[in-house]
């Protein structure tokens, strides 16, 4: 069995893998939305600092709560085991899901609003109609 300093620094790198790896799926949410929805570089660029800071304080509670906010190298290098395992594993296949959810969304949102605006139509029309017959309906 290992020792108990030993074993909780490994559940702390596993932890920290876990994160890095819950990072590149969420940089992966970035990146699909950026894409599908033509976002502009300066847009983007907030963005990703946005998203850069944010990273930075899970990272920063995440050590505070399960390793006391003690940084070691361990901890960036589970940081960057945890990215890199997603990145070679699964980037590909959870940006593939992102880009077609959100297309999927920017379609539907396309047809809403169509649709809002036919019935927009649809209902002034009517009220147009009911103005002219004097306000009786035929």
């Amino acid at each position: 069995m290992l020792e108990p300093a030993v074993e909780q620094q490994l559940l702390v790198f596993l932890c920290i893998c876990f994160l890095g790896f819950m990072i590149g799926v969420f940089f992966d949410l970035l990146r699909a939305w950026g894409k599908v929805f033509n976002i502009s570089p300066r847009s983007f660029f907030v963005a990703d600092f946005l998203f850069c800071v944010l990273a930075m304080l899970a990272v920063y509670i995440t050590l505070f709560f399960i390793n006391r906010g003690e940084v070691r190298l361990y901890v960036f290098l589970a940081l960057l085991v945890g990215l890199i395992v997603y990145y070679l594993f699964c980037s590909r296949y959870v940006y593939k899901q992102y880009l077609f959810f959100f297309k999927m969304y920017r379609a539907l949102s396309k047809k809403m609003s169509k649709l809002k605006v036919a019935w927009q139509e649809y209902c002034s029309k009517r009220r147009i109609n009911s103005d002219s017959n004097g306000g009786m309906h035929e």
